[in-house]
């Protein structure tokens, strides 16, 4: 279910699509649409809020759930925008 999350600085302004079978391309985050699969690397931050679909990385809510702690996200785990990989 991805939606910008307005003005902050710890969210990226451009969403790196995935689209199978090409390099994909990077839109400004108010593109992305529902269903719409975004690449994000590690060291990223997640550009809009999401369900993982494939993989597997920690994720580094400190500044988005005022914890510090490292998180397992994998598989159909919930992400913020804003989040570190």
């Amino acid at each position: 279910m991805p939606k910008a999350s307005g003005g902050s600085d710890m969210v990226p302004r451009d969403a790196r699509l995935k689209q199978y079978g090409s390099d994909g391309e990077t839109v400004p985050i108010r593109d992305v649409k529902l269903g719409d699969t975004v690449e994000v690397f590690a060291g990223e931050r997640s550009p809009v809020d999401g369900i993982v679909v494939e993989g597997m990385a920690d994720f580094i809510g400190g500044e988005v759930t005022g914890g510090r702690m490292r998180r397992p996200k994998g598989r159909g785990g919930r992400v913020l925008a804003g989040a570190r990989w």
